[in-house]
């Protein structure tokens, strides 16, 4: 086993010790030894040297050298146990490396499955969006709305004798009924007296808003509202979203109103505002203007102030031309110029 390079220093140490009390040990033996003989065959001269005792002293000098080298023997054997110890103490950082190579490949294999999961999560959010999506178009295309008979049809917009819009298209028969209705006199030009107003709000839920003026508005062909001079400016916040109460109240599209909000929620939710404009693509332009009075007048009403930032931060709807809109000076409720507030926060007293 290669040591590193301290361990194999502390080794070199080790090992030169080793040899020199290693030679220091057969020193005192050959001693010992060379002693024992010497006094065996010359004992005259041990004799001259130590007159008393003299076997004492010549059995003890030897046993001394012969117990010094039995000390060194051992010390030799505690080195021996050092030396076995830096190999192990090698092994142990062998080991340990080798740990730390297992934990950094662990812990690189969970970060790939950390990452895969994600991405099937994220995979998962986005074919689920797919799922919404398809399935609120098809509530979409299931809207219908029963045409009026009075209506005067354009041709350019609906084939004649029409009955029922469905669809897309729902959303035209819807701006033509509320435009009819604002300039009927059984509708908007209608003036309410007596417990009228009490009874509008018992059965609609919300206040009855005066129009204050007389003249017409609508212009059914263009399905837009017509322009007036003089002191008029159109309609304030208050009347539009009263309007479009009022209109609501007259439609069965709670189930459209659920999917829609529904599906915006998801999208605001996952951080998926790249597919806000897949949204758009599919509508046709009057359902996105319908969506664009939905979002300015009745998002405050829903408590949905959160989604509606979170939409005009992400410019949704934004594409809408200003000429789109049944007024172009409506593009101000949720998008205004620079530096100007949009009309959609403003609060109506």
């Amino acid at each position: 086993m290669d040591l590193k390079k301290d361990l194999e220093t502390q080794r070199d140490v080790l090992k030169k010790s080793i040899r020199n009390y290693l030679r220091l040990a057969w020193a005192c033996i050959a001693l010992a030894v060379l002693l024992f003989v010497f006094y065996a065959f010359c004992p005259f001269f041990i004799y001259n040297l130590f007159p008393v005792n003299t076997h004492d002293y010549a059995i003890a000098i030897p046993v001394l050298l012969a117990s010094i080298a039995g000390v060194f023997f051992v010390y030799i054997a505690f080195l021996g146990q050092r030396w076995q110890m830096l190999y192990q103490q090698q092994e142990i950082r062998d080991n340990r490396q080798e740990m730390k190579l297992s934990t950094e490949e662990l812990k690189n294999q969970a970060k790939a499955l950390t990452g895969q999961i994600s991405r099937m999560d994220r995979d998962f959010i986005n074919q689920n969006f797919f799922r919404i999506l398809e399935q609120h178009f098809k509530t979409r295309d299931m809207l219908t709305y029963s045409n009026m008979e009075n209506f005067n049809m354009n041709p350019d917009i609906a084939k004649p004798g029409l009955q029922k819009y469905s669809g897309e298209k729902t959303f035209i028969g819807v701006f033509r009924f509320l435009l009819d209705w604002i300039d009927n006199e059984e509708g908007w030009n209608k003036q309410l007296s007596g417990n009228q107003p009490e009874m509008f709000e018992i059965m609609h839920g919300f206040k009855w808003v005066d129009k204050n003026f007389n003249f017409k508005l609508s212009d059914l062909p263009q399905l837009k509202l017509v322009s007036q001079g003089g002191d008029y400016h159109g309609l304030n916040k208050n009347q539009i979203q009263f309007l479009f109460r009022y209109l609501l109240s007259e439609l069965e599209f709670d189930t459209y109103i659920r999917s829609i909000i529904n599906l915006l929620e998801y999208v605001k939710e996952n951080s998926l505002s790249k597919y806000l404009r897949v949204i758009e693509s599919g509508m046709g332009n009057q359902e996105r203007v319908f969506l664009f009075y939905f979002l300015t007048t009745q998002f405050e009403l829903r408590n949905e102030f959160d989604l509606m930032e979170w939409l005009m931060e992400n410019d949704f709807l934004f594409s809408i031309g200003a000429k789109e809109l049944l007024d172009p000076l409506h593009k101000s409720l949720l998008y205004p110029k620079d530096g100007e507030l949009p009309i959609a926060y403003i609060i109506p007293q």
